[in-house]
């Protein structure tokens, strides 16, 4: 699992992106006056890496499920540059959190406590972006993507040069 990077790939994906995530529908949260669901905006300001705390564990499936996604692509895509995985890792997030936010609202209290479960772990970050603005998305995919670039970068096997081998 670590011989490509696979291990520090997703566990940057997971911090990085969640605590990107979380930082910016925390700046989201206080800047705009009123509430959100249960958070009022003296209660967010006040309680920064506790919402950061409810954005790796709640965001943890979507973010290694993204990571996932954009390696594929980008690998099948043969992407070699770092605006190519920025622009597919803003359009990415975009649309996983569209896909999953929508999901979220097939999976109700009333679902097979199974079903309840998955759906919670993985469909409740989606579901919060996009009710609080799926537009604040786009900064912390793209800023994860060129991480997640370099992280791929650093453990890709590096092309040696044409001329012979040296002894």
């Amino acid at each position: 699992m670590t011989r490509d990077g696979s291990l520090a790939y997703y566990l940057a994906a997971w911090a990085c992106g969640c605590f990107f995530m979380s930082v910016s529908l925390w700046l989201a949260l206080t800047l705009h006056s009123g509430h959100y669901r249960s958070i009022s905006q003296p209660v967010a300001l006040q309680n920064f890496w506790l919402f950061c705390f409810f954005g790796w564990v709640l965001g943890a499936g979507t973010s290694v499920l993204g990571a996932f996604i954009l390696r594929r692509v980008a690998h099948l895509l043969k992407l070699r540059s770092a605006i190519t995985w920025v622009s597919l890792g803003s359009v990415l997030i975009v649309a996983l959190v569209f896909a999953l936010g929508e999901l979220s609202k097939w999976v109700t209290p009333s679902s097979p406590i199974l079903a309840a479960i998955i759906g919670y772990s993985f469909l409740q970050a989606p579901a919060t972006i996009l009710e609080t603005g799926w537009w604040l998305s786009i900064p912390p995919g793209a800023v994860t993507a060129l991480i997640l670039f370099r992280v791929d970068r650093a453990f890709s096997p590096q092309v040696q040069g044409a001329g012979p081998a040296t002894p």
